[in-house]
C-alpha cells in the first residue's frame, strides 16, 4: 500500500531529524508517553498552540561521565530551507497544492512560509546567519525548536549566532543558532511574549520574522 500524503511527510521529517538525533515516537495528540527509557527520544503532534508548529519533541540523553545535562525542547516551529528564487520556489509548492503564507521582504532577506500538511518550512534567500558559515545556495539549513532555557540549552554548543531577541507576528523571541552533525545547524529559541490575539491592530509592523 502506498503511504498517505500525510505518511509521507512525517518520514521525510523524521529523516531528517534523525540526522541530528531524533526520531519518530507517539504520532498521537496528548502528552508524551510516561515510562521510556532515559535516553529515547520521543514526537508527538499537538495542535493545541497555534503560534507553534504541530510537532513537539522532547530529548533527554542517558547518563554516563562527562555527558551534557539534557534540556527539554518543547516544540517545532519550523524546518528553515535556502533556495535560490524564493519566488520560484512557492510557485512550485502552491503548484503542488501547498499553501503558502507570509511571503515577504524583511531585513534584507526573502521568505516565505510553506505547509506540508502537519510540517511547516520556511524558504529564506540568505539566513541571519549566513555571514558566520560557508552556506551552499540551495541547503536545507536548520530546525527551529522552542526551548524553555535558552541559556541553559546553550550549554556545551558551538553557537554561531545569537543570543539575540526578535520580535514579528509571532511575540518575541530570544534566539541562537548552533553547529550540529550532517552541515546543518539548529535554531533555539525561547518564548518571550507571546503574539498579540488575532486582529489586534494596535503594534507596530512586524521588523522580523521567524528565522
Amino acid at each position: 500500500m502506498m503511504p498517505s500524503a500525510a505518511g509521507r511527510g512525517a518520514e521525510d521529517t523524521a529523516c531528517i531529524l534523525e540526522r541530528f538525533g531524533w526520531r519518530f515516537g507517539d504520532l498521537r495528540p496528548g502528552p508524551l508517553p510516561t515510562g521510556l527509557p532515559a535516553h529515547s527520544p520521543t514526537l508527538r503532534v499537538d495542535g493545541s498552540s497555534p503560534n507553534r508548529a504541530s510537532v513537539s519533541l522532547r530529548r533527554t540523553e542517558r547518563a554516563h561521565p562527562g555527558s551534557v545535562t539534557a534540556v527539554a525542547v518543547t516544540g517545532m516551529a519550523n524546518l528553515a530551507v535556502r533556495v535560490g528564487d524564493v519566488d520560484a520556489a512557492c510557485d512550485f509548492y502552491r503548484g503542488h497544492g501547498f499553501e503558502v503564507r507570509d511571503r515577504m521582504s524583511w531585513n534584507g532577506t526573502e521568505r516565505a512560509d510553506v505547509f506540508l500538511g502537519p510540517v511547516q518550512i520556511t524558504l529564506f534567500d540568505r539566513p541571519v546567519y549566513a555571514d558566520a558559515v560557508d552556506l551552499p545556495s540551495e541547503t536545507f539549513l536548520h530546525p527551529a525548536l522552542f526551548v524553555d532555557d535558552l541559556d541553559a540549552q546553550l550549554a556545551g554548543h558551538d553557537v554561531i549566532w545569537g543570543p539575540a531577541v526578535v520580535s514579528g507576528t509571532f511575540g518575541t523571541r530570544r534566539i541562537a543558532f548552533v553547529n550540529a552533525p550532517g552541515g546543518i545547524r539548529l535554531e533555539f529559541m525561547e518564548q518571550l511574549e507571546e503574539p498579540p490575539p488575532p486582529g489586534h491592530t494596535d503594534s507596530p509592523p512586524a521588523a522580523n520574522e521567524d528565522t
